[in-house]
């Protein structure tokens, strides 16, 4: 029995209850900690991703690490390019993880102004959840630093801005995933996209 408590399921087990729904559409105290905490999150990880790119890059190319490398209207439309492809990559990413967790293709979809991958059949033990959530930050931060080294400079500066935004837009997730972390490891997490509800076992 604990065994089945600890593999994913597509029927929740009779000892479990519900014992949290984190919905970010509903919970706006919540909504707004979470965006103000990712503005202040701006600064170090772009020192962060900045010094890492000035120490993988020869000091020639120091300059492309900054806005006078585009016009403004070219530099608008790099941001908004940059923003709409790692949104797109931070959920692709969820979904390899949910698959690989689940054996089942994931939902993709929007919801707003957010994207969203999910698994709503699906009740998944804590800890495998635990490396869906932080998946993202992780694969995405670790491939885009090995980018920082090797693409054409002109990209440089674009590639960092991506990764800044990636790593901001994570803050829900290292919500979710801290939150779980101090939660027993037989809870199981049923994410819907745009509520994840938690059920522990009684």
């Amino acid at each position: 029995m604990v065994s089945m408590d600890l593999t994913p399921t597509t029927q929740l087990p009779a000892a479990y209850a519900l014992h949290r729904t984190i919905d970010l559409s509903k919970d706006k105290r919540l909504m707004i900690g979470l965006n103000i905490f990712g503005l202040v999150l701006l600064f170090p990880f772009g020192w962060l991703f900045s010094a890492i790119a000035a120490s993988l890059r020869p000091m020639n190319q120091a300059q492309d690490v900054n806005l006078s490398t585009y016009s403004a209207i070219a530099y608008l439309v790099v941001i908004i390019s940059v923003i709409v492809l790692f949104v797109i990559l931070h959920e692709v990413v969820h979904g390899i993880f949910f698959w690989v967790v689940t054996g089942s293709r994931p939902n993709f979809g929007f919801k707003g102004a957010y994207a969203f991958a999910a698994a709503p059949e699906w009740f998944i033990p804590r800890n495998p959840y635990l490396w869906i959530g932080i998946s993202p930050l992780l694969v995405i931060s670790l491939i885009g630093v090995g980018l920082i080294a090797v693409v054409p400079a002109k990209l440089l500066f674009p590639t960092i801005i991506g990764l800044i935004f990636n790593a901001v837009g994570s803050v829900g997730d290292l919500y979710v995933v801290f939150w779980l972390f101090r939660r027993p490891p037989t809870d199981l997490i049923q994410d819907q996209g745009d509520k994840i509800s938690v059920y522990s076992r009684q």
